[in-house]
C-alpha cells in the first residue's frame, strides 16, 4: 500500500496539473525604474529612501529613483510621479502633463478615501476628477523653548489656549536684561507677514475679500485693524515681539532663527515641518495657534501626481499608493488610520500629535502664492503697510488706510 502511495502521488498532482486546480506561479514582471520628483526642504531624501527601500522589498521589480527639486520647478517631465505644491497642480494639469487618478483608484482595494482629511482629499479634485492625492499638510504651528519658559516659571502653552494666554505669556516672557523676546515669526519674502495675517483672520478679520479667488482688498476692514493694533501694542507698548528690523539690529539679520537658536525668542510661529537648523538644536515644545474669534490655521499641501509619459503607470501608481499609507515626510498626515497610529506617535510623540489633530480642525489650505498671482501690487502695498505698523512709524489705521487707498 505504501508503495502504491509513493507512485500515485505524482500522478496525482500531474492530473490536477493538467485540470488546472494546481497553483500557477504569477508571470514575472519586467524590472522598472520609476523616477519620483520630492522637494528638497522638510525631512527630505533620508526619509524618502528609507520608504524607497521598504517599497522595494514589496516590490522587487520596481527601483524608485529619488529626484529633488523645488516644487514650482518641478514640471512632469522631470519624473513618473511628481510631488506637487498646491495649486500648482493646474498648471501641470492645464498642460496635459499629468493624467487624472480615478482608473488606479477604483482598482486599488487597498486605497481608502474616506480615510483621508475631507479638505485634503477633495483640494486636487476638479469637475469629479482627481489629479493628485493628498501626500500631507504643512499648517503653522506656535513653537515654544522649554528652556526659557521653565526658567521664568511660565507654564507651557495648552492644546486650547487664546489670543489672552499668548499675549500674557510673551509679555511674561520678554527679558529685556537677559535680550530674551516672547515672540518672532520664522519667514521672509513672500511669508514675512504670514503669521499676521493669520491673525487677523483668528480675529475675523480679512485682508481680501475671498483668500481662494481674490478680487478686491479689504486692508481696512475694522476687525482687521483691531488684530493689528493687538500686534503692534504687543510689539511697540510691551517691547515683546522681535521684529524683522530688532532682529536686523541686534542680530544682522531680518530672520530670527539666529535668535532662536541662542535661546532669546520664548516663541515663534513656524511650519509643522520647522527649520531643521532650529528644531535640531533648540530643547522645543508644540502647541496650536492660539484661538480668537475663531480657529484659522493656514496649511499649504502637496500631493503626488502621476505623469502622463510615465514608463510604467501601473508600478507608479503602487508608489503613490503605498506613499500615501505612511507617515509623510516633515508633514502632517491627511490619513486618519496614520495620525491615530501608535507608529506615527512614537515616530514624533503623543504631544506631537495632539498639537497635529487640533490644528487639523482649523486648517485652511491658503498661501500668499495665491494671492501673488494677481495681486501683486496690492499684496506689496500691505506688506509697505506692515513694515510701517512694525516700526512704529504709523499706527495700523494709518498705515491700512494708505494700503487700501493705493490699491484702489
Amino acid at each position: 500500500m505504501a508503495h502504491l502511495l509513493r507512485v500515485s502521488a505524482p500522478l496525482t498532482l500531474c492530473l490536477l496539473l493538467l485540470a488546472g486546480c494546481a497553483f500557477v506561479m504569477p508571470p514575472t514582471r519586467e524590472p522598472v525604474t520609476i523616477r519620483f520628483v520630492f522637494p528638497p526642504f522638510g525631512a527630505g531624501r533620508e526619509a524618502y529612501e528609507e520608504l524607497a527601500a521598504a517599497f522595494e522589498e514589496e516590490h522587487p521589480y520596481i527601483t524608485v529613483e529619488l529626484v529633488q527639486r523645488a516644487p514650482w520647478q518641478a514640471g512632469a517631465s522631470e519624473g513618473d510621479v511628481i510631488t506637487v505644491f498646491g495649486e500648482l497642480i493646474w498648471t501641470l494639469r492645464e498642460d496635459e502633463t499629468i493624467v487624472a487618478l480615478d482608473p488606479y483608484i477604483q482598482q486599488d482595494e487597498q486605497f481608502d478615501l474616506e480615510d483621508l482629511h475631507p479638505s485634503a482629499a477633495a483640494y486636487f479634485s476638479y469637475e469629479q476628477e482627481r489629479w493628485a492625492i493628498p501626500a500631507g499638510l504643512d499648517v503653522s504651528v506656535i513653537y515654544y523653548n522649554r528652556d526659557l519658559f521653565d526658567q521664568a516659571g511660565v507654564p507651557y502653552p495648552s492644546l486650547d489656549w487664546t489670543w489672552d494666554d499668548f499675549f500674557a505669556k510673551a509679555v511674561e516672557l520678554r527679558d529685556p536684561l537677559t535680550g530674551v523676546y516672547g515672540y518672532a515669526a520664522v519667514g521672509s519674502g513672500l511669508n514675512a507677514n504670514w503669521d499676521v495675517v493669520s491673525f487677523i483672520y483668528q480675529h475675523g478679520g480679512r485682508i481680501v475679500d475671498d483668500l481662494y479667488e481674490p478680487t478686491v482688498v479689504t486692508f481696512d476692514d475694522p476687525l482687521t485693524i483691531e488684530a493689528l493694533e493687538w500686534y503692534a501694542r504687543l510689539a511697540h507698548e510691551y517691547d515683546a515681539i522681535l521684529t524683522p528690523e530688532r532682529s536686523g539690529d541686534e542680530y544682522d539679520s531680518n530672520n530670527p532663527s539666529v535668535a532662536i537658536v541662542s535661546d532669546k525668542v520664548a516663541m515663534w510661529l513656524d511650519s509643522f515641518s520647522g527649520m531643521p537648523e532650529i528644531v535640531n538644536t533648540v530643547n522645543w515644545g508644540m502647541a496650536p495657534l492660539p484661538r480668537d474669534a475663531r480657529a484659522f490655521t493656514p496649511a499649504s499641501i502637496f500631493g503626488y501626481a502621476l505623469s502622463a509619459e510615465a514608463v510604467d503607470a501601473e508600478a507608479c501608481w503602487l508608489w503613490i499608493s503605498y506613499l500615501s499609507r505612511q507617515p509623510p515626510a516633515g508633514m502632517l498626515p491627511v490619513r486618519r488610520s496614520v495620525l491615530e497610529s501608535e507608529e506615527y506617535e512614537n515616530r514624533v510623540g503623543g504631544d506631537v500629535v495632539d498639537v497635529a489633530i487640533v490644528s487639523l480642525e482649523g486648517a485652511e489650505v491658503v498661501s500668499y502664492i495665491t494671492l501673488y498671482t494677481g495681486m501683486r501690487r496690492e499684496m506689496d502695498l500691505f506688506t509697505r503697510g506692515m513694515s510701517y505698523i512694525l516700526r512704529g512709524t504709523l499706527e495700523p489705521a494709518e498705515a491700512m488706510d494708505e494700503a487700501q487707498y493705493k490699491a484702489q
